[in-house]
């Protein structure tokens, strides 16, 4: 048998977005030094991408040719020319060094990744973006000793096991923790059964490919929760689903705006997430004549709503808004109130909303999402979504009104913590978008607006790059780990269903930030 070829061979496995580019280590092997004992290939016993994979990291391939480079079988080793492999998959590394330790000729270097660090935003970094597609690919996130390089996800809180010091209960017939039976809206015949507290916040046709908006909407139907579809109306191909949506009319009132009655329901925008108290915007690269028919406009330009105080004029003119969307709608439909860029005097607003007769309020704080802003827009942030959230339902609690409508909080819930921290300041359900976009690869490159996403999730002409099916399945997967993750808190909290969470704050916060001292840190819950 003669060796006619070695080769070491860096594999990617074909994962999303930044999952391409490995995990936090990179392993190098220096062919001069190696000598293809394959002492690394039986040491390394990682393999956690495919646990039925017989190697870790490391794996050798022999594959053995005749005189006339036919590939013979693995048997026929006599008189045949050998050609070896050294596979690395090194996604799976954690850098125990075992590899190093063995290896006889110090062939072997473990470092970290340098493409690793340096992705997403300092909100949404590499960590945060690879837990949601570990999420995705429907991991257990289990882990050990990681008291030692959790990096904190948004403050110093802490929690508070208080279910040591409750009841003893029926571990028979109650089971803690418990947040699959949740209802968006409280009034009597308006009262839809979602089975997770967690949405797909409202991004637009337009804003997202037509592959990737597809995904959205699949998995939103698989969850059993409202799609929101955000300001613009939707394409032809999506009206069997319609039953399952939920339309944004803002202030530019785009789209045809017709047979209502075929949706779930309506929300009114007031504001723009990504521009506080300005009206939306719709860069001309991405509105195409497609997006310009379903909005009703002129294509090739940018589409500006104007700012929201235009859309309502006073208090009392909400009641009549209610009552003519009623009238288009049907009695039984949901009407909710987008309230984006959340201002000083949120307590004033919900409680006016919900005396007019909306069935939610979704408030939103943090970051500006996708939509296109100026950069001094998205550098001067909203308030405290958690802070936001606390006020918003104490002065629904002290009108008595928190009875008669839900509150739906997003902006900055990175994590199923998080998630579970909103639902504990009073919010009914958390809604989130950039991080349903990252099972379909987004890398957070924060070119969005410019409908160049190279990905195809910002981008309609590159759409095709996304499969829809394997996308909606990702984010189905994700989502599921992300309730599995708030009911584990909550059930360690002491929280028997959905409604025992809502407004009870069982996290103390000891940090610096003077909003979150507030919520969490000062009063008894």
């Amino acid at each position: 048998m003669e060796i006619v070829d070695r080769k070491i061979v860096y594999d990617r496995p074909p994962k999303i977005g930044i999952g391409r580019m490995g995990g936090p280590y990179k392993v190098t092997v220096d062919p001069d030094k190696c000598v293809w004992c394959y002492t690394c290939v039986f040491e390394c016993t990682h393999n956690i991408t495919m646990p039925k994979r017989p190697f870790g990291v490391f794996e050798d391939v022999d594959v053995y040719y005749d005189e006339k480079k036919r590939r013979l079988p693995d048997t026929a080793r006599q008189g045949a020319y050998l050609k070896q492999e050294l596979r690395i998959l090194d996604q799976d590394c954690c850098n125990c060094k075992r590899c190093v330790a063995m290896c006889p000729t110090d062939a072997i270097i473990v470092d970290t990744n340098p493409n690793y660090k340096v992705i997403g935003t300092p909100d949404h970094g590499a960590t945060t973006i690879f837990q949601n597609l570990q999420r995705s690919e429907g991991r257990l996130m289990t882990s050990s000793m990681m008291e030692y390089d959790q990096q904190p996800d948004y403050e110093d809180f802490h929690i508070d096991a208080s279910i040591i010091l409750n009841p003893q209960r029926d571990n028979r017939n109650e089971f803690a923790g418990q947040l699959g039976n949740c209802y968006l809206g409280k009034r009597s015949g308006r009262r839809i059964k979602v089975s997770t507290p967690v949405f797909d916040a409202h991004m637009s046709y337009g804003s997202n490919s037509h592959e990737a908006y597809l995904a959205r909407l699949m998995a939103s139907i698989e969850l059993n929760r409202p799609f929101f579809v955000g300001e613009g109306y939707l394409h032809p191909d999506f009206a069997s689903s319609f039953k399952h949506c939920i339309l944004q009319f803002g202030t530019g009132g785009f789209g045809p705006w017709v047979d209502l009655d075929q949706f779930m329901g309506v929300s009114i925008k007031y504001g723009q997430d990504a521009k506080k108290g300005k009206g939306g915007k719709l860069p001309a690269p991405k509105n195409d004549w497609e997006i310009a028919l379903i909005r009703c406009i002129e294509p090739y330009r940018d589409v500006n709503s104007p700012n929201p105080q235009h859309l309502q004029y006073s208090i009392e003119e909400l009641r009549m808004r209610i009552a003519s969307l009623r009238a288009a709608l049907g009695p039984n439909k949901l009407v909710g109130a987008d309230i984006y860029g959340t201002i000083w005097n949120v307590d004033h607003i919900v409680v006016a909303l919900a005396r007019a007769g909306f069935d939610y309020i979704t408030l939103r704080g943090g970051g500006g999402g996708t939509g296109a802003a100026s950069i001094s827009d998205l550098q001067n942030r909203g308030l405290n979504a958690l802070y936001i959230g606390k006020i918003a339902h104490d002065a629904l609690v002290r009108e008595g009104l928190r009875e008669s409508v839900s509150l739906i909080g997003e902006g900055a819930f990175l994590n199923p913590k998080m998630a579970l921290l909103g639902l504990m300041v009073g919010f009914d359900f958390i809604g989130t978008g950039t991080r349903h976009l990252i099972p379909v690869g987004c890398t957070m490159c924060r070119r969005c607006h410019t409908g160049q996403c190279a990905w195809g999730i910002t981008a309609r002409p590159y759409g095709h790059r996304i499969d829809p099916e394997e996308g909606y399945r990702r984010i189905v997967d994700m989502m599921v780990s992300w309730k599995r993750g708030m009911e584990g808190l909550s059930a360690g909290l002491g929280f028997t269903t959905h409604e025992d969470v809502v407004g009870s704050r069982r996290f103390r916060y000891h940090g610096k930030n003077p909003l979150l001292f507030e919520t969490f840190g000062k009063q008894p819950f």
